[in-house]
């Protein structure tokens, strides 16, 4: 059970400049203030990993996370993030992929077999929890990356440890594959793919998503981990980026209302930000060559998360990534792709990383990710910054 909030690492962090709230005299009517909330165990030995959230009918917030690697962690609280329910999942359910998915209103996760190593998609409940399994899919072994498409349909990525493929397949939550495409790999790769699960290796940025009525996905693919562009029922993508074979590639792709993409790529540790790039047809390319801009203060290959983040009913590009000494950063882009502001959350004493980040419901916002309390015991920590705090972020006057 999570149920201590850490006050001597909240009390650290303000002193540290990691997070400053406004005071409730000083707010508007009807807002509510800003928090900051880790949620400890007290078990020395366990590990945590923030992998995403959603907020939830409430104003609180769902969250998904990895606990010791493989098991699975679910944690919800109120609006005020305060702790309400928790549930950390069975031995049969295992590796949770890092997407909390929403469809039709409703919170589902995507997991693997633990004997049979095959997809489960399980509903959550928000308010406990509690999960059912709604679907499996025995031939879709080491799921890897889920997103959510329209109705109740998802994409999956999964490895083909026979054939040595990629596979992206189109799924329904009454457990039917409309289509699966395969991408061959055209070398063993499973190992990779188990150190990747189990956290003895690289963790590799795989996902999947929608583009303009086409899907991408960032897997394994002619020795290299790359970037495709597809077509739903065909093998032959649109577009293909190989990264030097596992040592670069792409790490995030957020479609933008322009109908192009924001990407983020890595390259031998280094990280870099495109913030428009248009959807490629018939090209065949390396991610090294993507172009981008470099930044500097991002740790080697750290993980990046995209998004929209409106503000005086302004659009900007959110990003975020974990730097090198041991924050997160977050940057709003405009529309013309300059850099208005960036807001840094942790501090080095007690090192954050980046989880995700989502808008809210009363024009706030919320960025989950894990705190080492101490530096040594990591734990899912959470911020809520209201609409007043953003518009001072961006040096905006609110009205």
């Amino acid at each position: 059970m999570m149920k201590n909030n850490i006050q001597i690492t909240l009390i650290l962090l303000l002193l540290s400049g990691g997070f400053f709230g406004c005071k409730k005299d000083q707010l508007p009517k009807g807002m509510d203030p800003g928090y900051f909330k880790v949620y400890d165990d007290q078990a020395a030995n366990n590990r945590y990993k923030t992998l995403d959230l959603q907020e939830t009918a409430d104003g609180g917030a769902l969250l998904l996370a990895s606990l010791n690697d493989t098991r699975i962690y679910l944690l919800k609280v109120d609006k005020q993030g305060e702790y309400m329910a928790s549930q950390e999942l069975g031995n049969v359910h295992r590796n949770a992929l890092p997407t909390l998915l929403q469809l039709n209103g409703r919170f589902y996760i995507g997991c693997m077999d633990e004997i049979g190593l095959f997809t489960q998609i399980l509903s959550v409940d928000e308010s406990t929890c509690q999960t059912n399994m709604v679907a499996e899919f025995t031939d879709l072994l080491y799921p890897l990356a889920i997103s959510p498409i329209e109705g109740d349909n998802a994409l999956l990525l999964s490895y083909d440890r026979i054939g040595y493929k990629s596979q992206l397949s189109k799924i329904s939550l009454s457990g039917s594959v409309e289509w699966t495409l395969e991408i061959p790999v055209n070398q063993d790769a499973e190992a990779l793919v188990v150190q990747h699960l189990n956290g003895s290796g690289t963790r590799f940025p795989f996902y999947t998503g929608l583009w303009n009525g086409k899907y991408v996905v960032n897997c394994f693919s002619n020795y290299s981990f790359s970037f495709l562009v597809m077509k739903g029922g065909t093998n032959l993508p649109d577009a293909i980026f190989n990264g030097s074979q596992y040592a670069s590639g792409t790490s995030a792709c957020f479609p933008l209302s322009s109908g192009s993409a924001a990407i983020t790529r890595f390259s031998f540790g280094k990280s870099y930000l495109i913030p428009s790039f248009d959807q490629p047809f018939g090209v065949v390319d390396l991610t090294d060559n993507m172009g981008g801009i470099f930044i500097e203060e991002a740790e080697p290959n750290s993980e990046f998360k995209l998004g929209n983040i409106t503000v005086d009913e302004i659009n900007y590009l959110g990003f975020a990534y974990n730097t090198q000494n041991g924050r997160v950063a977050l940057g709003f882009l405009d529309g013309s792709g300059q850099l208005k502001a960036r807001k840094y959350f942790g501090a080095g004493t007690n090192p954050f990383k980046i989880g995700q980040f989502r808008q809210t419901k009363d024009k706030g916002l919320l960025v989950a990710g894990t705190l080492s309390v101490a530096g040594a015991f990591p734990r899912p920590a959470l911020f809520k910054l209201n609409e007043k705090e953003l518009f001072e972020i961006l040096d905006l006057k609110y009205e």
